[in-house]
């Protein structure tokens, strides 16, 4: 999540930023419908279709970052995979960072996927089965990518990260020790390992998130798991 100063809805700012690309003046009262957490979202229409604005202080995240991020995405959709799609800037580009009076930005935007929330709807054994084979899928895809220009943070670099932003603070020994032990323990284990256990954490994630809401969906689940692990 971005630092507490970040998360205040700025709409001069959305505007400054929004600039960079063309969208229909009269939906800009989509903007009201924004989110921000790790990054700041501002819907709009370009043309009638719903767009979304996608920004953070460069502060916050290097544009190189987001770069990685825009280049896994365009990989995935040229092999068939349901992303959302990048839109082009007015100057050609997929990001644009940008000084404004309140500091420079990455931007970029995207085209809104269509259909309906997952939240929304009634969880039935066919959308659960699809959830399952949609993440084997991913998993799948994500096994044979390699960076063309731009590469993702690996963990030891995000923990390198951590360990110099809590170095600042005072009275923070906990979470430095803390930080510390979780290097040592990752280190520990082979690269197949982590792979395996972020999967399990994945899966053991939604199984939770499921139970929740639907008490009766254990066998969906299990099938889900099944389409994963033969993916």
């Amino acid at each position: 999540m971005l630092k507490l100063k970040y998360l205040e809805d700025n709409r001069e700012l959305v505007m400054r930023l929004l600039e960079a690309w063309t969208y229909d003046e009269e939906s800009l009262i989509l903007l009201e419908q924004y989110r921000i957490s790790s990054n700041a979202v501002y819907p709009y229409k370009c043309r009638g279709e719903v767009h979304l604005l996608r920004f953070s202080p460069t502060v916050e995240k290097a544009p190189e970052i987001i770069r990685a991020e825009l280049e896994y995405l365009k990989f995935l959709k040229e092999n068939g995979y349901a992303v959302p799609e990048i839109i082009l800037s007015n100057n050609g580009h997929e990001l644009e960072v940008i000084d404004t009076p309140w500091g420079a930005y990455s931007a970029a935007v995207f085209k809104r996927v269509k259909g309906e929330r997952l939240d929304g709807l009634t969880l039935t054994d066919e959308i659960i089965i699809g959830y399952g084979r949609a993440l084997g899928e991913l998993h799948l895809l994500s096994q044979k990518y390699k960076p063309k220009a731009y590469k993702r943070l690996s963990y030891d670099e995000q923990l390198d990260y951590m360990l110099n932003t809590m170095t600042q603070m005072n009275n923070e020994d906990l979470i430095l020790s803390a930080i510390k032990e979780l290097r040592k323990d990752l280190a520990s284990l082979t690269k197949n390992t982590r792979k395996i256990m972020v999967s399990f954490t994945m899966i053991m994630n939604w199984i939770m998130y499921f139970l929740r809401g639907n008490p009766n969906a254990i066998m969906s689940l299990i099938l889900m798991m099944l389409c994963i692990i033969i993916i």
